[in-house]
């Protein structure tokens, strides 16, 4: 009977890990899914943008505001001298098209 306790006592813990872990998968795929399905017109925008890039590989994100296919976005990506430069402007979807208007007045510096 003493044999018995540990042994029962590991399996409730294994389940308790195994409960945790679950959880956690499930958190990060529904963030997965937040962030890339419920806005497919970011994606688009961000395609966009690249196509303007002489570096599209160094894109990165800084911020984004707006909704529904029209959207600000903040930008840092390298110029084709690898130096970083920061770039904001509009994008509008409509019918899965996305056209990207860069701002006049970004200077590409990154602050």
């Amino acid at each position: 009977m003493s044999d018995e306790a540990p042994i029962e006592r590991a399996r409730s813990r294994d389940r308790i890990l195994l409960i945790i872990v679950a959880t956690i998968m499930l958190l990060v795929a529904a963030v997965f899914v937040w962030l890339f399905t419920l806005e497919p017109g970011l994606g688009a925008c961000e395609d966009a943008i690249k196509e303007t890039l002489k570096a599209p590989a160094t894109y990165q994100r800084v911020e984004v505001e707006g909704s529904s296919g029209d959207y600000t976005i903040t930008y840092d990506a390298e110029n084709s001298f690898g130096v970083p430069l920061r770039g904001t402007g509009s994008c509008i979807v409509s019918g899965g098209q996305a056209q990207w208007f860069e701002d006049s007045h970004s200077d590409g510096l990154t602050p």
